[in-house]
């Protein structure tokens, strides 16, 4: 395995188009053909997290905080960030960070949350990112449309929620006239020809759309195949935030110690009144800012990692219960299955770090 056999992997899980604008992720130090044997992951990027792997003999790292959040002018130690950089360089450790498009990506950190907590019904809300969906429409002979559909299957067309290789197959006749020097597929050059053609039609995304195109170029049996991308007039928006339903209503004082219990943490919480909680959202990290999405959904309770004195205060007058119960705890369990699940698909050992309590990235 390589560090691009890794980047390919971790982007597998966690597309980089579902990242948040400005958000730095992806692959920020390493040899793309540099060999990965064992993978480091950590929630933040520390020298004792990096020390803790390289003296485990790991040659990749996870993180989902990445190590260069800003523009870098030079590695001159004299920083924590441009040390952990020069120290992951010398010991040949590449470097790569999965943020908020693993907020945001299926089974990432919010999908976790919500399933350490048995959350029944989850759905997606809060903040999020757009994306722009395409109509394709390619015209082919009868006898290439199973290949074809493959082809553009694997590429990403076609995918409709949990659903692949959507396609809608409608008949029709192709009329062309081959010019001097052409090798039609069907049909003979130098003259009018028409030829029974289906018309296929798949949803493509914008993240997809120019491996879409290649691979339809390469497999369509036509030396210039028709076809069509046209926009479609809403686009999607792919949110971080899950929420659900508690298997059984829990008093203020009980969902507290269920919180604390289960994430390893002692949460502040903010109860506005004594009922009972039964509809739940989780957002990771520092996003109290979405309680106003759960507020809308007329959740009971909004739990996220840290929440600001303005944002208590206005889901407290809202009728909201909200709960911080810390950016490590919130998040940590995430970026762990994400280094399992990249782990399992290379077929590599995986190092999770936790940080000593009192250590950078968990407080006392």
């Amino acid at each position: 395995m390589t560090v691009r056999d890794f980047v390919s992997a971790v982007e597998h899980f966690a597309p980089p188009w579902m990242a948040f604008p400005g958000d730095p992720v992806g692959l920020q130090i390493g040899q793309p053909d540099g060999a990965v044997h064992k993978i480091l992951v950590s929630l933040d990027p520390t020298l004792a997290a990096l020390a803790y792997g390289v003296e485990r003999g790991c040659d990749a790292w996870l993180l989902h905080h990445p190590l260069l959040y800003t523009a870098t002018r030079s590695l001159v130690e004299d920083s924590p960030t441009t040390r952990i950089a020069a120290e992951a360089i010398r010991n040949g450790v590449a470097v790569m960070g999965a943020h908020t498009n693993w907020d945001v990506a299926p089974g990432g950190i919010n999908d976790v949350l919500a399933g350490l907590f048995g959350l029944q019904e989850i759905r997606s809300f809060g903040s999020g990112v757009e994306e722009t969906l395409y109509k394709l429409v390619v015209f082919c002979p009868h006898t290439s449309i199973e290949t074809l559909n493959e082809s553009l299957a694997q590429a990403g067309a076609g995918q409709i929620g949990n659903y692949r290789g959507c396609t809608f197959v409608s008949d029709g006749v192709g009329r062309f006239e081959a010019g001097p020097g052409t090798a039609p597929a069907v049909g003979k050059p130098d003259c009018q020809n028409s030829t029974q053609e289906a018309r296929m039609e798949m949803v493509v995304r914008q993240s997809t759309r120019a491996d879409v195109v290649t691979a339809l170029k390469r497999a369509h049996p036509y030396e210039e195949p028709a076809f069509d991308l046209f926009p479609l007039a809403d686009p999607v928006t792919h949110r971080a935030g899950r929420y659900g339903t508690l298997p059984t209503p829990l008093t203020p004082t009980d969902f507290q110690g269920l919180i604390d219990r289960t994430l390893g943490c002692r949460s502040e919480a903010w109860f506005p009144s004594k009922r009972a909680i039964r509809t739940v959202g989780f957002v990771g990290g520092a996003a109290s800012g979405d309680w106003t999405y759960a507020a809308r959904l007329g959740l009971d309770a909004f739990v996220t990692g840290e929440v600001r004195q303005r944002d208590a205060v206005g889901a407290g007058e809202s009728g909201l219960a909200i709960l911080a119960a810390g950016h490590y705890a919130t998040e940590h369990p995430g970026i762990v299955r994400l280094g399992e699940l990249v782990a399992e698909r290379m077929g590599v050992e995986l190092v999770a770090f936790e940080p000593s309590i009192g250590e950078a990235g968990r407080p006392n």
